[in-house]
């Protein structure tokens, strides 16, 4: 199949997702590959799981450094199952795993980023850290099931 320029901008755009949310990314690649029942159950609830427990005001900093690494190692995979094994060959499966970990770090370090800016637009403090975080939430959410949707269409 010949290269496309669109397959991994969106695998890019799910490992930056998964940079934000370390269990979202895998659970939208999940979703689209229709992986099997058990699987697919225990990856949303990883996902939901870190999605509530995010908003909680001692939950670690995304960009701590063991937070970091599974994040870098999920968005790997996640960019790695995008591509779907389209891409064949050492060289674009270790293009995908890069990309993927480049993208997660982007996406760790620039969701907190902006995490941080609209929290203090809220006016600061825990209620307004979790109302930001669930305004990210849904952004994160709805980008995320666009890119993996359109992923079949491409």
């Amino acid at each position: 199949m010949p290269f496309t320029q669109t397959r991994w901008l969106r695998a890019a755009g799910m490992a930056g997702i998964t940079g934000s949310r370390t269990a979202l990314g895998p659970a939208l690649a999940v979703r689209r590959s229709g992986g099997s029942g058990w699987r697919r159950a225990s990856v949303y609830l990883m996902a939901a799981l870190e999605l509530l427990g995010d908003k909680l005001p001692r939950s670690p900093n995304r960009t701590a450094p063991l937070g970091l690494a599974l994040r870098v190692v999920s968005g790997a995979g996640v960019a790695r199952a995008m591509l779907d094994g389209r891409q064949r060959g050492r060289a674009a499966a270790a293009g995908a795993l890069g990309l993927g970990a480049a993208a997660a770090i982007l996406g760790a370090f620039a969701g907190l980023g902006l995490r941080r800016a609209l929290t203090r637009r809220l006016g600061g403090g825990a209620l307004a850290n979790a109302i930001a975080g669930t305004i990210e939430d849904a952004a994160l959410l709805l980008i995320g099931s666009r890119l993996a949707s359109r992923a079949d269409t491409q």
